[in-house]
């Protein structure tokens, strides 16, 4: 098994803080010489890594299913499946291969599109009712506050070189992205992953891999693009330790 971090991957885009769940630990405990003060030779701390490190601190791209409206249909066609903004991964009918590192639900609220204000998120239904608001529908009414999961992704590399995927395994390149599911996306692939944690890969979700494509639906008055995820295989012992050891 051979895996590498390739160097001099781009700068990416600050993922926005609410939408970033999984807090990192970077911390690497490389000790060059130091003096009597255990200060490195440029009086650096010894750790190669130091400090405190917070959720958005990080930079994780995000990966994006492209609908009519939005700042990405200006970019993107709809149906696209986008990787940090900037690279089309799928026109959509082209399965992506992803493998699932870590998922986490919360509840976001439902704001004005296109709005200033940001929505409010908590961790539980607890935590909304005490906010004063609800998830389930009444009065023929979108609720204030929608489940939304977050899911750490694995992605395949499509292209045999790029720089936008840093990782690698056996000669494969792979990149990480966060991927947020509301609305019908949590439905239809959200609850897939959640239901497969719990039987088909209770082993850790990092055991399975997955195939990613888009499909055009007309829901209610409007026609949206859904995510179309379907469970590929099981992954080799090797090729889930290498996507656990990523995972944090």
């Amino acid at each position: 098994m051979k895996t590498s971090f390739k160097k001099n991957a781009p700068a990416t885009a600050h993922a926005e803080a609410e939408v970033e769940p999984f807090k990192e630990n970077p911390g690497v405990d490389l000790a060059p010489p130091t003096d009597a003060e255990g200060r490195g030779a440029l009086g650096f701390p010894a750790k190669a890594v130091d400090g405190e490190f917070l959720t958005d601190d990080f930079i994780i791209p995000k990966l994006n299913l492209v609908q009519a409206v939005g700042p990405l249909s200006e970019k993107f066609e709809p149906g696209s499946i986008v990787y940090n903004k900037e690279l089309v991964l799928s026109g959509g009918a082209t399965p992506i291969s992803l493998t699932v590192l870590r998922i986490k639900k919360q509840y976001a609220e439902n704001t004005e599109y296109g709005g200033e204000e940001m929505p409010r998120v908590f961790d539980t239904v607890e935590e909304v009712r005490s906010a004063g608001g609800w998830i389930d529908w009444r009065d023929n009414q979108r609720p204030p506050f929608s489940p939304v999961l977050h899911a750490l992704v694995l992605i395949k590399a499509t292209e045999a070189e790029n720089a936008l995927f840093p990782y690698e395994f056996e000669g494969t390149a792979y990149g990480m992205a966060l991927w947020s599911l509301r609305s019908t996306a949590f439905t239809r692939a959200g609850k897939t992953l959640i239901t497969a944690s719990k039987f088909a890969l209770k082993d850790g979700l990092h055991t399975g891999s997955w195939s990613l494509m888009s499909r055009r639906e007309k829901l209610g008055m409007n026609f949206v693009h859904v995510p179309v995820l379907r469970h590929e295989a099981k992954n080799s012992p090797s090729f889930a330790g290498f996507a656990a050891s990523l995972a944090g």
